[in-house]
């Protein structure tokens, strides 16, 4: 009984009183998710789904720390805790755009007026707000990076350079973990896993990134950051369906459609732990494809040929996606991950449009585990596709070309900072990385190992500041080490501007089938009618397929960059102003390109035994048409991009904001090279020189409005085929409008319509014509 009793008073000393409380925005709307921590007692938890939260606690005063990514920490000192409990609102405010939380551009979190790089960010309500179908919709709006859409899901991004098909120089990160394709050295934009609707934010850093992430941040870093398991609590439902028009002069198309669904569900098992479980589905049909003749440029000798005709497709996308948060006892944090997402449609490369199958899919296993600034990351990436060219057909078997391709990555990553002292705060970090391949058209090697190890001190004196930093890469395939330093001085006056000079070096590895590519392929089929018209004599046979070798170099060196950057970042008003002017040095830049031709002195092979005259070749060639017997990769001499970025983020009232941004980008520069690697005139695309973007957005009660008008000038190509195909494309004017309403909380519904002046678009010239596309969305929670 004595016992009893004394077990009884010693648990009412212990948890005498309770703590109940609430976290809500400026409206009053709850916020789930946010983190909840009791000082001194050390306890930490995160609110439900309704905001709300509660601990057991002793008698005593309490500080109350919350914290939300978007809005400004919460510290509520002085609460006293007694007999009973105490009720506690804490309303939460959101960021100004200066004080927006980032992660990537030093690996730990900075506001984003303190960064030492330039970054942009997209925030979640941009994302909800507008009326992008995908992810090249998004990113098209940011300065500086320059989005081109081939067809319905080959998207390719490139901060400051040009894009182009199989865009390979723009990391890309899902919560860190890098989807970057190592065996082709592209970004599978239609593989994620994740629905736009989960997305927290997406930071973009608009310049080299690889003093800290290594290989292949070498124009830029996208990181896509998604809510947590905690932030959306319940179940929600998504549908979608479009149409758009396919009326090109020339096809017979009707309209097109699309359809897509996804549904989310998260909860808690426990209070320190929640889950999340998503699965959808994309489907669409092809867009039109450009019919006639290429654009003629006479000063180059390119394009006068027609496009050719071959069956375009549309894409499927399933996708599956699991994560677990699991808060530790001892402040850590666990999260566990796995998905999956397939795919099928084109995709534009070097030697023709491949056709990835449906059975095509990139599945992943993660584990992170953080606590404070130290944190630990492990995943698996697994890919394994088919795809088949719609053009090329294999010399050997005379088929259309195939290409199967699996790639497993693993990849262990550790990084901590601390600080040292007052003024000193050290980052650190390394990775170790592990490629597996089965290459159809690159067999000759199939492992590749890397590792990197970063070092980054942020050295603050009052209103100077200066990050001095550098990584230390090695790779199995590049016989140096490759070092990427990072120097950054800014000077903040306050904590509301910024002015930064930085210089950094960054770089690319080769990817492998860019080291051991291996086939031979059709690459021409000539007409025999159409040479004796041109000749007017008689000639055997009704074609003759020419046949062009293609191989990999295993001697390739990394494609190495380096760049200067002055920029400013400041707060005005309600809004956020932000300036960069940069100069990018590339070097070593690699290239496919053709290194030999056939001539009267080499014909193709049969060639003459198919009775045809050697001189013919030399009539062809005088013509301009040159046949390409050989394709390689190689490493070609220095470029100069430069340019300069404008942009003003800027919230009138509560109802209404916009964003204006502007971005120059001058023609690349060829430098001096000794003889032989000289950069080709005749390889150099050119990227828009002018492009500008305009997004406003009001949102009122229960209704919203955005529109986005985004102006792009024209541009030239030369990286699809051969000559034949290379070209301009003009300017155009895309604008974007949605408009939703919130019936009721669970209830939305949303219109959507892309390319409202139903102009016809086409973002490179071997890429589909896009017209108008209207879409209606309908989102349920419960």
């Amino acid at each position: 009984m004595r016992l009893a009793i004394l077990f009884a008073w010693l648990g009412s000393s212990v948890f005498a009183g309770q703590l109940v409380g609430k976290v809500v925005d400026s409206s009053g709307e709850p916020i789930p998710g946010a983190g909840v921590q009791v000082v001194p007692a050390g306890v930490f938890k995160v609110s439900a789904r309704d905001g709300s939260f509660q601990f057991d606690l002793p008698e005593g005063t309490y500080t109350v720390l919350v914290d939300f990514l978007g809005f400004k920490k919460i510290e509520e000192s002085g609460v006293v805790i007694g007999p009973g409990h105490t009720e506690l609102t804490l309303t939460m405010y959101p960021e100004q755009f200066e004080q927006i939380t980032v992660v990537s551009a030093s690996k730990v979190e900075t506001k984003l007026i303190d960064s030492p790089a330039t970054i942009s960010v997209i925030t979640a309500d941009a994302i909800e707000n507008s009326a992008a179908d995908d992810y090249g919709d998004l990113l098209r709006t940011v300065p500086g990076v320059n989005v081109i859409q081939f067809s319905a899901r080959d998207i390719n991004v490139v901060s400051r350079q040009t894009a182009s098909s199989l865009s390979n120089s723009q990391l890309t990160l899902l919560d860190g973990r890098s989807i970057y394709q190592d065996f082709y050295g592209i970004v599978l934009w239609d593989l994620v896993p994740t629905d736009m609707s989960e997305i927290k934010q997406i930071e973009v850093i608009r310049g080299p990134a690889s003093a800290v992430w290594g290989a292949n941040a070498q124009t830029g870093v996208t990181n896509i950051i998604t809510k947590s398991p905690h932030e959306i609590q319940g179940t929600s439902f998504q549908v979608s369906g479009s149409i758009f028009s396919r009326d090109v002069e020339g096809n017979d198309l009707s309209d097109g459609a699309g359809f897509g669904f996804n549904v989310t569900h998260a909860g808690l098992i426990r209070d320190n732990m929640a889950y999340k479980v998503s699965a959808g589905y994309f489907e669409q049909d092809a867009y039109a494809r450009p019919l006639g003749i290429v654009p003629r440029d006479d000063t180059r000798g390119t394009g006068g040929f027609e496009y050719p005709e071959f069956k375009n497709q549309g894409t499927s996308q399933p996708k599956l996606d699991f994560r677990l948060d699991q808060n530790l006892s001892n402040g850590g944090k666990l999260v566990y991950g796995a998905g999956a997402a397939g795919t099928e449609g084109m995709i534009h490369t070097g030697i023709g449009p491949f056709d990835i199958q449906n059975s095509s899919y990139l599945a992943y296993t993660k584990v992170n585990y953080s606590k404070g600034a130290f944190k630990a990351n492990f995943f698996i990436n697994y890919l394994d596709g088919d795809a088949k060219n719609v053009l090329a057909r294999d010399a050997e078997t005379g088929d259309l070309v195939e290409f199967n391709f699996k790639n497993r990555t693993t990849d262990f990553e550790l990084g901590h900072a601390k600080y040292l002292g007052e003024h000193h705060l050290l980052s650190y970090g390394g990775n170790y990385r592990l490629n597996q391949f089965e290459l159809s058209l690159a067999p000759e090697d199939d492992e590749r190992k890397e590792y990197g190890l970063y070092l980054q001190d942020e050295m603050s004196y009052g209103w100077f500041r200066m990050v001095l930093g550098a990584r230390y890469d090695k790779f199995d395939v590049i016989e140096d080490p490759v070092v990427s330093p990072r120097v950054t001085m800014m000077v903040q006056p306050n904590d509301k501007h910024t002015f930064r000079a930085s210089y950094n070096k960054a770089f690319r590895s080769p990817s492998m089938v860019e080291n051991f590519l291996n086939i031979s392929i059709v690459s021409v089929d000539l007409q025999i009618a159409d040479l004796e018209s041109v000749l007017g004599v008689d000639l055997p046979g009704e074609s003759f397929p020419v046949v062009s070798y293609a191989y990999g170099n295993p001697n390739l060196t990394e494609d190495r960059l380096e760049a200067y950057e002055l920029s400013y970042t400041g707060a005005v008003g309600n809004g956020l102003v932000s300036f960069s002017w940069y100069r990018n040095d590339t070097e070593d830049n690699i290239n496919f390109v053709p290194f030999s031709s056939y001539s009267s002195n080499r014909p193709p092979p049969g060639w003459t035994e198919s009775g045809l005259p050697v001189a013919i070749l030399d009539v062809l060639e005088a013509g301009g048409v040159v046949l390409p017997a050989e394709f390689s990769y190689f490493n070609l001499g220095p470029l100069r991009y430069e340019g300069y970025e404008f942009s003003l983020d800027y919230k009138v009232n509560e109802a209404f904001d916009f964003n204006f941004n502007y971005s120059f980008q001058d023609t690349p520069e060829i430098l001096p090279a000794p003889e032989g690697e000289q950069y080709l005139e005749e390889e150099l695309s050119i990227p828009p020189e002018n492009r500008i973007n305009l997004t406003l957005n009001y949102n009122r009660d229960k209704f919203n409005a955005n529109m986005n008008a985004s102006y792009v000038d024209d541009a030239f190509w030369t990286d699809v085929l051969d000559s034949r195909y290379h070209g301009p494309t003009d300017s155009f004017t895309l604008v974007n409008l949605s408009l939703s309403y919130e019936w009721m909380p669970e209830l939305t519904t949303m219109l959507k319509v892309n390319n409202l002046t139903d102009e016809e678009i086409q973002h490179h010239v071997f890429g589909d014509v896009l017209r108008r596309q209207i879409a209606g969305e309908l989102k349920y929670r419960f």
